[in-house]
């Protein structure tokens, strides 16, 4: 039976333990619970006695039915055991009867393969007379398809010689198109220049007249400054006495109606006076403009009369460069006839030799045929010998079916005997546990009549205790349920008696608002007028002081002078360096490769800048218009600061952030919720609890607990509600009031502070900007007038350079590259060779790096080589680079292998890159698959000894890659430590010729001496083709 579980109620107490005999009986619980709880805890151990037996009363009930069945089992196993016995005897008799017929059938079929060895043997010596009769015809065959390759190559690299004629012809024609625009453009300037100084004395007028009429506009806009400079202080002394008179009411009388109305005064005012400082910025903005145009215009005055000087000068410059100019392209077309008489010629000597690998063609067709011909007698002699070759691989296959069926019946009768003594020791093993199973299944028998009488003890006892447990826990549960009722009673009385809680928190809470209103917000009005003037002064003094400097800085005459100067000298020595830097190394390069005539020359220079840069570059500010739409500071005020870069960027933006910040905690603090501060101490008042059920002590505390936590709340909760309901009000109106009264003060002496910083900044970038402008003009215009004469300059020096260079540096290139090897088949080496010219009297110094890029079915064990020595004035092949043709490779593939050569570059580059490329034909890849069937561990004879057994060894081989036209040759022999144990029947044997996924078989017969029994025996297999092993396998075979 299972034991049930009793659910107790919980009883939550307010008072810890007590001792209870002072209670009334019917309210008198903890007695009855504690009687209740040892019964049940007697309950619990009867049960748990009661259910470990009726486990071990089921496990050994188990066990009984386990012996029965393993008694059973091992019975039916001894009888199966001898059945088995009496079948393996005669199993052995039948197979001692096969084994001596099958050794009859193996001697008549070892005479039928002996004879038909002796015709296949004759027949092969027929074919290898035939081949050695055929051996002209195919040594014509190859030698004239080795001529061709070496003629298609011929082909190849004529073809690239012509069309590198045509690509240095092109570029000649390119070039003398570029100098021809080049006169064309100088010639058009010429006539420009000429245009431009006939009307420079029209510019000049112009230029004055206007100049003329500026200095009115600027008396006119200059007393319009005054006269608001003038309003502007007026409107300023209206503001102070306002302010006044608002501070003055403040001071009398808060709550005066009269202040509400002087404040939208002051306000007004504000705005005003604002708006006359807006209206004045931008008209002295507009007179800046025109005095600033009044400068403009001196200056291009200046500059015009400057040009009218300098125009006929440049005018002679231009003229001389157009005289070189037309040199220049007389020498190039005379360059341009020269390469397209190199292209004739060229395209002539690729006809010959095409020509020439057409004839060759042509007779290697007629060779092939005159082979084909003379080949029938042998492709006959090969039909007979695979008819002989498959009779034999019939036969060989009857002598390993009966050789297998013979090892096998061996084999069984050996495991027959093995098996018998076995099986005898298996059933004595199964008698010896039949009896220990018999003596366990008595002793488990006894345990479980023993187990059956204690569980009836048990039963019996947990029923009686029940029955007592279930009586103890009605008394237990009656007496608890009447003690929480009146306990509940009791805190209702003490709870009924709070209800002054709420007009003591109202009393409490008026005065309290009060207090933490004034306090905060007078705080809070005071940061907000500080982080509201420092950034709004410092925002209108930059603005300010940064227009009135940057006015007064641009107007600065030595600036502008030194920057005119400066330019001038910059632009000279700009055009010379360029000529020099940039114009002469081209110059160089293009002589150099003339001198190579290598078209494939790659540069790469060392400087690739053809020209300055002059830029500035500004940080842009990064900054949110938080104060977009707030009355004090416009947008624009704030946009135009944002524009002006000074050192108080860092302020401004520090400042915009703090107000950003106060303008939060202003928010956060105006919410009653983040403000509030719980009362530290409660107003109880007196209780009266002598209603309680019959004065139970309990119940008296109970109810003088509960009043306190019921009065508590109500109290903190009215405390909160009156506080909440006026504290934003209060809190908004003692910050305006502070803000008011601090502003101003603070906003004058924050831009007070400002204005000289960005003044000072804006006089230098005007400064900076008036010289630079002046800089850059001056600059081009000398650089434009210079660059001619010091291009014909660069022209000549770069050809003496060259020559120069040449005469006293090693200087190679690329004249051929070439795959030397003939025998070019999947898996052989081969070599590159690079045939270089040293056009120099100087030997080599230092290594050339030649670096392999790209390969097609080749494996190099390294990319990278060095060429180490050159002569002056020489021809030097270079053959280090060695590699191995892919072992996948079939005939007819294309070798390739491209790379590049580092040489040195010249006077005016690191280094130059010529490219090479070389690339030839497979022959035909003879690799071969192999499987083999044979036997590693040999029988030396019959079972009985009665005569030596002949073994096979058959090999099943296919092309690897590709079909092979023509026989191979395999070789069986034994290592040197194996030959006295093994005797070869035949030791070379043929494979003819096999297309590409198909498979061919041979075979090799051996026997092996008593002497080799137990020995590691070795064979090997070599397959040749056309006289050239291409594999080689070894064997261990184990005898005995």
């Amino acid at each position: 039976m299972k034991k049930q579980k009793i659910i107790i109620p919980l009883l939550i107490t307010l008072f810890s333990s007590k001792v209870y005999s002072s209670l009334p009986d019917e309210i008198n619980y903890p007695p009855y619970k504690v009687k209740y709880e040892r019964l049940s805890s007697q309950v619990d151990v009867i049960t748990q006695k009661l259910e470990d037996a009726k486990q071990e009363l089921e496990w050994n009930y188990n066990q009984e039915a386990n012996f029965y069945n393993n008694i059973q089992k091992l019975e039916a196993d001894n009888e199966e055991l001898r059945t088995q016995i009496q079948n393996n005897n005669q199993r052995r008799s039948d197979l001692i009867d096969y084994i001596d017929r099958l050794d009859n059938i193996l001697a008549t079929l070892n005479r039928d393969i002996n004879s038909l060895e002796r015709q296949r043997n004759q027949t092969e010596r027929q074919i290898i007379s035939e081949e050695r009769r055929l051996t002209p015809y195919i040594t014509r065959v190859n030698r004239l398809q080795t001529r061709l390759e070496k003629i298609n190559t011929e082909v190849k690299q004529a073809r690239r010689r012509v069309n590198r004629a045509k690509k240095v012809s092109s570029s000649l024609r390119s070039e003398l198109q570029s100098l021809q625009r080049e006169r064309k453009n100088l010639a058009e300037a010429i006539k420009g220049l000429k245009e431009q100084l006939a009307t420079l004395d029209e510019k000049i007028t112009q230029k004055e007249n206007n100049l003329s009429e500026l200095p009115a506009k600027i008396n006119k806009k200059t007393s319009q400054l005054e006269r608001q400079k003038t309003q502007k202080e007026k409107l300023k002394v209206q503001l102070s006495k306002l302010q006044e008179q608002l501070k003055k009411l403040m001071q009398e009388d808060r709550s005066n109606p009269a202040i509400r109305e002087l404040r939208a005064k002051v306000a007004q005012k504000a705005k005003d006076l604002d708006a006359k400082k807006t209206q004045i910025t931008r008209t002295q903005k507009q007179l800046n403009q025109l005095k600033s145009q009044e400068q403009s215009l001196e200056s291009q005055i200046a500059k015009l009369k400057q040009q009218k000087q300098k125009l006929p000068q440049r005018i002679k410059s231009s003229e001389a460069s157009l005289k070189t100019k037309k040199a220049l392209i007389a020498t190039k077309k005379t360059e341009v006839g020269n390469a397209e008489t190199k292209t004739a010629e060229a395209t002539s000597q690729l006809d010959k030799v095409a020509q020439e690998s057409n004839r060759v063609q042509n007779r290697l067709q007629n060779a092939r045929q005159d082979l084909a011909r003379e080949s029938r007698k042998k492709e006959r002699l090969l039909a007979h010998m695979r008819q002989l070759t498959q009779e034999i691989r019939v036969l060989d296959q009857d002598i390993l079916a009966h050789q297998d069926n013979l090892s096998r019946a061996n084999s069984e009768v050996i495991q027959i005997d093995q098996q018998t003594p076995q099986l005898e020791r298996t059933i004595s093993l199964n008698t010896d546990q039949l009896a220990q199973l018999e003596r366990d299944l008595v002793l488990t028998q006894d345990k479980i009549k023993f187990l059956s009488r204690d569980i009836n003890e048990l039963t019996s006892q947990q029923t009686q205790r029940v029955a007592q447990r279930d009586i103890e826990y009605e008394n237990y549960l009656s007496r608890l349920n009447q003690y929480n009722e009146k306990l509940s009673q009791a805190k209702q009385i003490g709870a009924s008696q709070t209800d002054i809680a709420y007009k003591l928190a109202v009393k409490d809470g008026n005065a309290y608002v009060q207090q933490r209103a004034d306090s905060l917000g007078t705080d809070m009005g005071l940061n907000l007028a500080n982080a509201q003037a420092k950034l709004w002064a410092t925002v209108r003094a930059e603005v300010q002081g940064y227009n009135d400097g940057y006015e007064q800085g641009y107007a600065s005459t030595a600036d502008q002078s030194r920057g005119e100067e400066e330019g001038t000298q910059a632009g000279i020595r700009a055009a010379k360096d360029y000529a020099q830097r940039v114009l002469k190394p081209q110059f160089f390069n293009e002589f150099f490769a003339k001198k190579l005539e290598a078209e494939t020359v790659q540069t790469i220079k060392v400087n690739e800048s053809l020209e300055e840069s002059f830029e500035r570059v500004e940080i842009q500010k990064r900054l949110t218009d938080i104060l977009a739409g707030v009355e004090p500071i416009s947008a624009n005020e704030l946009q135009e600061s944002l524009e002006i870069k000074t050192q108080l960027d860092n302020s401004i933006t520090e400042y915009q952030s703090n107000l950003t910040l106060t303008l939060e905690e202003k928010e956060n603090l105006a919410l009653a919720q983040n403000s509030y501060q719980s009362p530290q101490q409660i107003p109880y008042q007196s209780v009266d609890c002598s209603s309680v059920y019959k004065g139970v002590s309990d119940f008296v505390s109970a109810c003088q607990k509960n009043y306190q936590s019921v009065f508590a709340d109500k109290y903190t909760q009215e405390f909160y509600q009156t506080y909440s309901a006026q504290y934003t009000v209060l809190y908004e109106q003692s910050l305006e009031q502070t803000r008011a009264q601090n502003i101003q003060q603070l906003y004058d002496k924050n831009y007070a502070e400002a204005y000289p910083i960005a003044q000072d900044k804006g006089i230098a970038v005007g400064k900076a900007d008036i010289y630079q402008n002046s800089y850059n003009m001056a600059k081009v215009a000398a650089y434009e007038t210079q660059l001619p004469q010091s291009r014909a300059q660069a022209n000549l020096e770069a050809q003496t350079e060259v020559s120069q260079w040449i005469n006293s540096n090693a200087t190679l290139t690329l004249k051929q590259a070439k795959i030397v090897d003939s025998d070019l088949r999947g898996g052989s080496r081969a070599k590159l060779n690079l045939r270089l010219k040293n056009i120099s009297p100087e030997a080599l110094k230092r290594p050339v790096k030649v670096v392999v890029t790209s390969t097609q079915n080749t494996q190099l064990a390294n990319k990278t080589f060095y060429l180490k020595q050159a002569k002056g004035l020489s021809t030097v092949d270079f053959k280090d680079i060695s590699f191995r043709i892919n072992p996948n490779a079939t005939s007819g593939q294309k070798i390739k292998l491209k790379g590049k050569i580092y040489l040195a570059g010249g006077k005016y580059n690191e280094q130059r890159i010529e490219d090479f490329s070389a690339e030839a034909t497979t022959a035909l890849n003879p690799a071969i698959t192999t499987n083999l069937n044979y036997d590693s561990s040999p029988r030396i004879v019959t079972i009985f000894r009665r005569r030596t057994l002949i073994h096979s060894l058959n090999i099943k081989a296919s092309p690897k890659f590709e079909s092979i036209p023509d026989s191979y040759t395999v070789k069986i022999s034994a290592l040197p430590d194996s030959q006295e144990y093994i005797e070869f029947k035949n030791t070379t044997a043929k494979i003819g010729s096999i297309r590409y996924g198909q498979e061919k078989s041979t075979q090799f017969r051996y026997t092996f001496w008593l002497a080799g029994e137990g020995k590691k025996v070795q064979i090997k297999l070599d397959y040749q083709y056309q006289g050239k092993t291409i594999k080689s396998e070894i064997i261990d075979l184990y005898p005995h």
